[in-house]
């Protein structure tokens, strides 16, 4: 099955920063429609213009190809439910609907027109992959296009029974966060093959899409080389996700056997404002509501309050922090059907260090029989995943003044200890109170109409 979604013109430009910039859009499926298939769908977007604009025509045009990652969508009240576009590509210009339909037999193309005409219609299986293979043949480019897309609905997906994939669960999480810091989809870091070595991290799994290696290779460095002297065995595999302005560089970093590791380690760091914060994951098994805190856990605090000590005093208003904790460690929990359809950070307890040692000396944590337990049962006040990232994302948190190299050094020192690291850097030329205004703009609320819903293309976000 493949999704028809046709936009007007002035609803096209309306959402054009999501669509062009993020590569998303939301719809509310009308009820009585089919359900998209399980694994996904593919999406075709159609803009209709009704008068000439900007040397484009009157007519329907193919705009851009995506995919439905989360067939199953959310839930809105009694009108359907929303489901998400995700990975929005342009097809390399406008494609008229006219010039299409006519690689088409005389009922399908019949059949296209009208699902132009709906707003949003699914295509019976048989009749999207005709229009597909139309599409094919067009260009070299949308064959490439469509095969990327055809990957995407055919991905892997994570088993904490396979090797490996216990830390890649972590790592995938903390590359989920990072993105919902920087206020970026997240959506091309779900595109993901099992890599042959076991020991391979996440990123070195992701299906790379056409385009994307020569740009890696021309402009999307990072800053260090990360983890260049750890010898044979490191790895560091390189992403990127942009705006157009601002750049969220990602390294995934180990040196270490899959037998050996550790853990894994989180670190955004904000350049423009030098400052990072770290996170130290902690895995709250299924079904548990708390982990026992051991000797290693003891000495991995102490670790951490050095990583603290990186932070310098406060000079400006801008430098000024909540508190001088810019280390946390999140204890996370999976599900055994937890897996990427919703793109979420999995469910946690963020607790500061500072925190921490306090809980430790609490009696409300103390077994009977002398041990320390922490998770749900016991720690009353935590951060949970939006609240952890909204104090990241304006500032309120983090270190102060710390320096690139400072930052080179301690993902160095943390991979030799035998943690896997994914450390982020986000890059512009943001301050920290512009910073602070795009957060507060993306999340104001836009006032909603009260009339009842028309089966139309209708952008919710």
């Amino acid at each position: 099955m493949i999704y028809v979604f046709t936009l007007d013109s002035t609803t096209r430009r309306g959402i054009s920063k999501n669509i062009d910039m993020h590569g998303y859009f939301t719809h509310v499926l009308p009820p009585g429609l089919p359900d998209p298939y399980p694994k996904g769908n593919i999406a075709l977007l159609f803009v209709r213009y009704d008068k000439e604009e900007k040397g484009i025509l009157p007519g329907v045009y193919l705009e851009k190809l995506g995919v439905v990652l989360n067939p199953r969508g959310e839930k809105v009240a009694k009108v359907g439910k929303r489901i998400k576009i995700d990975l929005l590509r342009s097809i390399g210009g406008l494609l008229p609907l006219d010039t299409l339909v006519q690689r088409l037999g005389f009922d399908l193309a019949a059949r296209l027109r009208v699902a132009t005409k709906a707003g949003v219609y699914p295509m019976a299986k048989e009749e999207g992959e005709l229009v597909l293979s139309a599409l094919r043949s067009t260009s070299d480019w949308l064959s490439d296009l469509l095969t990327y897309l055809d990957d995407v609905l055919d991905r892997d997906h994570l088993d904490e029974e396979h090797p490996g994939d216990a830390f890649r669960l972590e790592e995938r999480d903390a590359l989920r966060v990072a993105a919902r810091i920087g206020g970026f989809s997240s959506a091309s870091l779900e595109v993901w093959k099992r890599p042959r070595d076991a020991g391979a991290p996440y990123l070195a799994g992701l299906i790379r899409e056409p385009t994307e290696q020569a740009l890696i290779e021309q402009d999307v460095h990072p800053l260090v080389d990360w983890a260049a002297d750890l010898g044979q065995r490191r790895r560091s595999d390189i992403d990127v996700l942009t705006d157009g302005d601002r750049r969220l560089e990602i390294a995934n970093v180990n040196a270490t056997s899959v037998e050996a590791r550790l853990g894994t380690d989180l670190i955004y760091y904000h350049h423009n404002t030098r400052s990072f914060v770290f996170v130290q994951y902690k895995r709250l098994p299924f079904g548990e509501k708390h982990i026992w805190v051991d000797e290693r856990l003891r000495c991995q605090l102490d670790k951490l309050e050095r990583v603290a000590a990186l932070s310098a005093q406060p000079v400006s208003s801008e430098d000024w922090r909540l508190s001088s904790d810019p280390c946390f460690v999140k204890l996370a929990q999976w599900t055994p059907d937890d897996d990427s359809l919703s793109m979420a950070p999995t469910r946690g307890l963020y607790l500061p260090i500072s925190y921490v040692r306090l809980l430790l000396a609490d009696p409300r944590t103390h077994g009977p029989r002398g041990g320390v337990r922490l998770g749900y049962d016991t720690v009353t006040r935590y951060l949970a995943n939006t609240e952890f990232i909204e104090l990241v994302k304006t500032g309120l948190v983090g270190t102060v003044g710390t320096t690139v190299e400072a930052l080179d050094k301690l993902v160095t020192e943390r991979v030799a200890e035998g943690r896997g690291v994914v450390v982020t850097v986000e890059r512009s030329k943001e301050t920290a109170a512009d910073r602070q205004a795009r957060n507060r703009s993306r999340g104001g609320r836009r006032k909603r109409s009260t009339s009842p819903p028309k089966h139309r293309t209708e952008p919710l976000f």
